[in-house]
């Protein structure tokens, strides 16, 4: 081997060979040594076992493919991965004088939010990300006689419960009411939760009821499937399509179980205990067909395996603040919109310490109501504004409070 052999003369496939086995970091650093390796860093080959593993980006689930506004290279998932991590990201308020408790649904070509008695639909135009939504432009309106508390988008339907206790069913693509059925929970219960898969809804309300719902061309029958009474206002509830199997979470106010797992085959239901009252369930989230994950007033995310009957993790909030809402990509990444100062915090599965928080602008304090997320956005709905915050930019200011709270850390100890 000549003496004065370098690196950078190495050919190709035995670089490639090198570098596969470094790190993200490593790689970054690499980039900006010279230009060969600079654009040998921009083949996918390198970067495609590390973007298996990245937290947020990583696009492995069908979840996350379906309300993915573009797939991403390899490398794209490395770097933008790292702007959730680092909290390098831009954000963009569209904000209303009235305050809300907004509902949010989001999928690859449309966002959709809940504000008062209006559900509205908005295009995601691709180009300039600021001008994604056409905020004062909304494609779809649909009108309610009454506030909507959540809604869920299935099969070509949105389905959404309201303050006045009617169960709404319209189409998604005509924009037109398909039935309506009123007073659902009896006639001062609301419909606080409401979640559908395939021909079967299943509703919540404040009057302590569990009802389940067959559905036929887009009309509910006269007559629910199951009736279910429980001690407690429920709060929350999610269906798992595969075991038919719906979790839901109640006020905790009377009961100590306030999660509950109801079989919709043989209307069985098992209890989960807190051991003490008080603790409400805010949000649900299924991640397989035996776990699912639950935040709410004990300022903890929870994951569940029901095969045991027990938490097996947890994840206590870094300001003790209650969750309001979660979102996950079902592997790794889980975000807990909170009751606070319009914080979000991002969550890896993998670890027992939060990756970062994320402070959307607003005008006081408010919860995040409502949070989804793909591979390059997050939209988080506050009670005056639907706050956009884009992390793929490459020149975004970093915003990295996991580095205060290390330094908190110390100087307490």
């Amino acid at each position: 081997m000549p003496p004065d052999l370098q690196l950078t003369d190495l050919p190709t496939e035995i670089l490639l060979c090198i570098f596969k086995l470094l790190d993200t970091k490593t790689l970054g650093s690499l980039s900006c040594c010279c230009k060969r390796f600079y654009e040998l860093m921009l083949i996918d080959l390198i970067w495609i076992n590390h973007s298996k593993s990245v937290i947020v980006c990583n696009q492995l689930s069908e979840t996350v493919l379906r309300r993915s506004i573009k797939c991403l290279r390899a490398r794209e998932k490395c770097r933008i991965s790292i702007n959730w991590k680092v909290g390098s990201y831009d954000e963009q308020c569209y904000s209303t004088r009235v305050k809300y408790m907004p509902w949010l649904v989001l999928e690859r070509d449309r966002l959709w939010i809940s504000r008062g008695e209006k559900l509205l639909g908005f295009h995601r135009h691709k180009g300039y990300w600021k001008k994604m939504l056409r905020w004062q432009n909304p494609s779809v309106v649909l009108d309610h006689v009454s506030d909507v508390w959540k809604f869920v988008v299935s099969d070509e339907n949105i389905i959404s419960g309201c303050l006045d206790g009617s169960i709404c069913i319209w189409s998604e693509d005509k924009g037109i009411l398909l039935s309506k059925k009123e007073k659902s929970h009896g006639s001062k219960a609301d419909v606080r939760c409401i979640d559908s898969v395939r021909d079967i809804v299943v509703s919540g309300s404040n009057g302590k009821t569990l009802k389940v719902w067959k559905l036929e061309d887009g009309i509910l029958g006269d007559i629910p499937e199951h009736n279910l009474f429980l001690p407690d206002s429920i709060w929350s509830l999610a269906i798992e399509p595969h075991s038919n199997t719906v979790c839901c979470g109640t006020n905790g106010l009377l009961s100590s179980s306030s999660l509950k797992l109801f079989d919709l085959e043989s209307g069985d239901v098992r209890n989960f205990d807190f051991g003490i009252l008080g603790v409400a369930i805010s949000d649900i989230k299924w991640l397989s067909t035996e776990t699912f994950l639950t935040c709410g007033f004990d300022c903890i995310v929870k994951l569940w395996d029901k095969r045991v009957e027990s938490c097996v993790l947890s994840w206590i909030d870094p300001f003790y603040a209650n969750g309001y809402c979660l979102a996950t990509d079902k592997l790794y990444s889980v975000l807990c919109g909170t009751a606070q100062h319009g914080r979000i915090q991002l969550w890896d599965l993998r670890s027992s310490v939060s990756v970062q928080s994320y402070f959307c602008k607003s005008i006081a304090s408010s919860p995040v109501y409502s949070v989804s997320f793909d591979p390059c956005f997050v939209f988080a709905g506050l009670d005056t504004s639907l706050n956009v915050l884009n992390f793929s930019g490459a020149l975004n200011q970093r915003k990295d409070y996991k580095v205060t709270w290390q330094r908190l850390r110390g100087y307490r100890t």
